[in-house]
């Protein structure tokens, strides 16, 4: 029995699960729906991760081409005692300035190695997003399933509201008709004396519709409950909302909205987007590993 198959069956007996345990939506549903959501959502956290250390490399890219070039004063000053064989001078110098000699040249190796590895680290996190996008775009078909799945679950909300509806359409027409009726007995055409038209003289029992539920002007019912009652059929049940979303979270099923990211066409040039959120600050250090890179911390200039 496919998926669809399976859900039109659970459906019929939604009223009766949901007397039986007290729930609106059936578990083994919304156990069917995780498992349709779930990868992309585990697609979307692994684009999200990636996408922020993408940020992150290219605000440094930005950074060490403004840098000045490293400082090599010290360097410079050893390699002349160096060269000059002074053995004396040299050991005195290395007394009083090996650590800072150490400390210049291990900045300077790390701002070299950034340079070269960043135009690569780019690349490949570019490779990566594309690869993730390939994935999400594999899994649309999962996703048009959840659609189909959550549509068999709204059906017995759907099928409410239609009886409810048939109901109402049946009472508005009688309130209409008896309207009608009523209203012609009474209805008169004023003139003047020269034949000239001058009014309708009708009460108002079932005034015009429109997009409304009800008319405005019924009679013996205040213009504020009529309008009250117009406004409510585009307002959401809070509670039943909660009752449901408190059903969805249980079922593992709250989260952000999903989003899905398609990979570009092998000859579209442009560069990936990354939000201007991501980096709000301009980076001063190397980015940390891929799933760290949320921790790097950044100086605002």
């Amino acid at each position: 029995m496919n998926l669809i198959a399976k859900m039109k069956k659970q459906t019929g007996q939604i009223g009766q699960t949901a007397e039986a345990v007290n729930t609106l939506l059936p578990a083994d549903a919304l156990a069917s729906l995780r498992q349709l959501i779930d990868p992309m959502r585990e697609r979307m956290a692994r684009y999200d991760e990636a996408i922020q250390a993408l940020a992150i490399a290219r605000a440094r890219l930005l950074d060490l081409k403004e840098l000045p070039p490293p400082d090599m004063t010290l360097a410079v000053e050893r390699e002349l005692l160096v060269g000059r064989g002074d053995v004396e001078a040299l050991r005195a110098f290395d007394a009083e300035h090996g650590e800072n000699l150490a400390a210049e040249r291990a900045k300077r190796e790390t701002l070299m190695r950034e340079r070269e590895e960043l135009p690569a680290r780019v690349q490949a996190l570019e490779t990566l997003i594309k690869k993730i996008a390939g994935e999400m775009k594999e899994r649309i078909p999962d996703l048009l399933r959840a659609h189909e799945l959550v549509t068999e679950l709204f059906k017995p909300f759907a099928k409410e509201a239609f009886a409810a509806a048939q109901t109402y359409v049946d009472a508005a027409r009688r309130a209409h008709t008896a309207a009608e009726a009523l209203a012609k007995t009474v209805s008169a055409y004023r003139y003047d004396l020269f034949g000239d038209f001058k009014q309708i003289m009708a009460p108002e029992l079932y005034g015009v519709r429109g997009r409304n539920v009800l008319p405005l002007g019924l009679p013996g019912i205040r213009h504020e409950e009529i309008e009250r009652l117009n406004h409510a059929l585009d307002d959401i049940d809070e509670d039943l909302y909660a009752r449901l979303t408190s059903e969805l979270d249980a079922a593992g099923l709250s989260g952000d909205q999903l989003r899905v990211y398609g990979p570009p066409a092998k000859d579209d040039s442009r560069r990936i987007y990354t939000p201007e959120h991501l980096t709000p600050g301009r980076i001063k250090q190397m980015p940390t590993p891929l799933r760290a890179a949320a921790a790097v911390e950044t100086i605002h200039t």
